[in-house]
């Protein structure tokens, strides 16, 4: 493996365990990244430790989910790119403090769904 090469996935090993180890003080353990994270151990070690390289597009699609980097994020470091991209949201309702009110301005939501999303939310923070 060329030396550029083999630096690059040493700095992938590198920011895939400081990652981790961001995600929760607890992955400081391995194992229990795995575990909870649904990755497979022998994967993740191979690729943090730089043991093995030949890792199939499904397989860094699945470590990029445990990892909770964006889309193409490890090609990306191993292209050159210095930071694991994180992740963005799914949740269009992270860091909204009245749900209710982004759910009733909520773009692209034909009314029908929003009334069942709304009724729904109402029922839910009804309940003790």
């Amino acid at each position: 493996m060329p030396t550029d090469r083999a630096d690059a996935w040493t700095r992938l090993g590198q920011l895939l365990v400081e990652r981790r180890i961001d995600l929760n003080p607890r992955y400081k353990n391995r194992r229990t990244f795995c575990e909870e994270r649904g990755v497979d151990y022998k994967v993740v070690s191979d690729i943090e430790t730089t043991k093995r390289t030949n890792f199939g597009r499904d397989t860094i699609a699945h470590l990029e989910v445990g990892y909770e980097v964006k889309a193409g994020g490890i090609q990306a470091v191993l292209d050159g790119a210095t930071t694991l991209p994180p992740r963005e949201s799914q949740n269009p309702f992270e860091g909204v403090d009245n749900v209710e009110e982004a759910l009733r301005n909520l773009p692209g939501l034909a009314d029908e769904h929003r009334q069942i999303m709304m009724q729904t939310l109402r029922a839910f923070l009804d309940k003790p």
